[in-house]
């Protein structure tokens, strides 16, 4: 086990009802690491009426398990909040959770540090500006809870990790489940479109549109998926083509250039040469383009 990390039990009752929550007793020194740490684990079970204000140093991911509630972070309208539902609350923001009357809840809480990559996931993309998450597989997340609850009381040789992996799944699993399907199948549409069709002229509010989404979450989705720009995408696709148009000797290099979106010969030779570092004309004739060229402006999922 880890010597360095340490969970000890601390178990709560109050007029609502209590809390067991296995603490991290070396949390603090790592509030603001780079790397995602487990603060805390917890399971809840408020009864009815119970309404609590709540304020965290962390990033807080609670699962509810049953009964029904609400979830209220301050200066943003309640949310309704129910057995399968995730709901976050961000550190150093005042929040408040509540109980409907008539029924107990039971949840299970996760606290992770303010790591720059943590904080970066929650406020961009999917998961910006959301409170409460209403994922379509709940079951995903008590796994990766259940896990979590195993080795902060058994331990393991490796937990610093462990955890860290298991803290990033939870953050993974809720970016996956909260996309909207028709984004994802967007994009792919929209991405092999440029795969194929590179020379099309169209901006990336046009792309956006094709995707169902907005220009911030487009740039983020080729960023995930192919470690580059929209317009890198288009760029490197366009040299590909270029380079498989050339190889036929009798289409002239200033067609290639029509073909590939370039108007302006020279503009296309000059692009051309930035990427295989020779000339069309070069490369044509036959002269070598080394795989390190290539492997350099190659794209994730070329």
């Amino acid at each position: 086990m880890d010597p360095h990390i340490k969970f000890r039990k601390r178990e709560t009752f109050f007029k609502g009802g209590n809390e067991i929550f296995y603490i991290s007793g070396t949390r603090m020194p790592y509030l603001h690491t780079n790397t995602i740490v487990v603060s805390a684990y917890g399971e809840l079970l408020w009864g009815p009426g119970t309404e609590l204000a709540i304020y965290h140093s962390y990033w807080t991911f609670t699962l509810v398990l049953e009964g029904r509630g609400f979830f209220r972070e301050k200066g943003k309208a309640q949310e309704k909040i129910g057995p399968g539902d995730v709901y976050i609350a961000r550190p150093g923001v005042d929040c408040t959770v509540g109980v409907n009357k008539g029924c107990a809840q039971k949840r299970r809480v996760i606290l992770l540090n303010c790591s720059p990559l943590l904080t970066l996931l929650c406020n961009n993309g999917a998961l910006a500006d959301r409170n409460v998450i209403h994922p379509g597989e709940p079951a995903r997340f008590l796994r990766i809870l259940e896990n979590v609850r195993r080795l902060v009381t058994d331990g393991s040789a490796h937990l610093h990790e462990d955890l860290a992996m298991l803290g990033y799944a939870f953050v993974h699993e809720l970016i996956v489940q909260t996309a909207p399907a028709d984004v994802k199948e967007g994009f792919e549409l929209a991405a092999r479109e440029l795969e194929q069709n590179p020379a099309q002229a169209v901006s990336l509010e046009e792309l956006a549109e094709k995707c169902n989404t907005s220009v911030r979450t487009l740039n983020r989705l080729f960023h995930e998926h192919f470690k580059c720009s929209p317009h890198d995408f288009i760029f490197q696709a366009r040299m590909r083509n270029a380079a498989r148009l050339l190889q036929d000797d009798t289409f002239p290099v200033k067609g290639v250039a029509e073909a590939c979106g370039y108007r302006n010969l020279s503009f296309f030779a000059k692009s051309f040469r930035q990427f295989y570092g020779v000339s069309p004309r070069e490369y044509r004739s036959g002269k070598v383009v080394t795989e390190k060229v290539e492997k350099k402006h190659r794209t994730a999922n070329p």
